[in-house]
């Protein structure tokens, strides 16, 4: 099953969300993917992909953080990290697992997508919602956020 994007998932109408759903698309691409059409090299491709966007939104998300004065961020930046680590350890076991563990691994990577990708949103991410909804930062172009 998909994950989908929703009012609820939204958080500056800007280049937070863009990111988000730019996670979310690389995401379902992997889900998509048919048990026919699921190589190593594929899968391997496509969290590659999820891997290195989520490392430029991490530290779009955290510099923006930094610039508003969010008072998680610590704990934030902390929860960013794991993830990136999980990213690693998905291609370092999709690259050296044997071809009978993939379909496991799959759907194990699978959902860890689906649920880590909306409960970060909606844990974690939501704070920033309320600062910027406070006045307290904006992401519409503003210089904190708009490096790659």
């Amino acid at each position: 099953m998909e994950i989908h994007w929703n009012d609820k998932l939204a958080i500056d109408n800007g280049v937070i969300d863009d990111d988000h759903r730019l996670a979310i698309f690389i995401a379902n691409d992997f889900i998509r993917m048919k048990r026919h059409e699921m190589t190593r090299e594929r899968a391997i491709e496509v969290i590659d992909a999820l891997r290195l966007h989520m490392r430029r939104h991490c530290q779009r998300e955290e510099h923006f953080q930094k610039s508003i004065g969010f008072e998680p961020r610590a704990e934030h930046a902390d929860e960013h990290r794991r993830l990136n680590q999980r990213l690693d350890q998905i291609v370092d076991k999709l690259e050296y697992a044997p071809i009978a563990e993939l379909p496991g691994l799959v759907q194990a990577t699978t959902n860890v997508l689906r649920t880590w990708l909306v409960d970060h949103i909606l844990k974690d991410d939501i704070g920033m919602r309320d600062a910027i909804a406070a006045g307290e930062g904006k992401t519409d172009g503003d210089e904190a956020v708009c490096f790659v």
